[in-house]
């Protein structure tokens, strides 16, 4: 099983540097969440209306994560974060611990006061609850864009 995720990751990881050189991407997004979690709704909308600035690579699981980490550089991870799936405070604990220079962000969906003040411990620069509204949405990304990825 291990191995079978570590060569579907070093093929969506080749592609992704491939697509990154291609558009000459300066901003590169690794995305810790499950498919069509909080924040990988949020970065699919950031990568559609920033296509040719932004290019983001979703990991599943942490060791996905991890094997993108120690292959490339990127410059903002952002963490989906649920009541329902909390195994992702245990990858924002090893982000601020090994890779403490990248920024982090954290979005979910009904955070509790715990899950908060663990984002708080692990220091991640910014936590989101999932905007509901479109309009909110797109002002979420937006201030992403602007405060983290305008400078990479």
């Amino acid at each position: 099983m291990c191995e079978q995720t570590n060569v579907t990751t070093s093929v969506m990881l080749d592609a992704f540097k491939e697509s990154a050189m291609k558009f000459s991407c300066p901003a590169q997004v690794l995305v810790i969440d499950r498919a069509n979690g909080p924040a990988d709704v949020l970065t699919d909308l950031l990568s559609r209306l920033f296509e040719k600035q932004v290019s983001v690579m979703l990991a599943i699981g942490y060791d996905d994560a991890l094997y993108a980490l120690n292959r490339c550089e990127f410059d903002l991870v952002i963490v989906g974060l649920e009541d329902s799936h909390t195994g992702q405070l245990n990858a924002l604990k090893s982000l601020h611990n090994d890779y403490g220079c990248i920024p982090v962000v954290v979005v979910g969906r009904e955070l509790n006061l715990t899950d908060l003040e663990r984002c708080r411990q692990y220091q991640a620069q910014e936590v989101i609850e999932m905007p509901q509204r479109a309009a909110e949405l797109k002002s979420a990304v937006f201030s992403i864009m602007q405060r983290y990825l305008q400078h990479a």
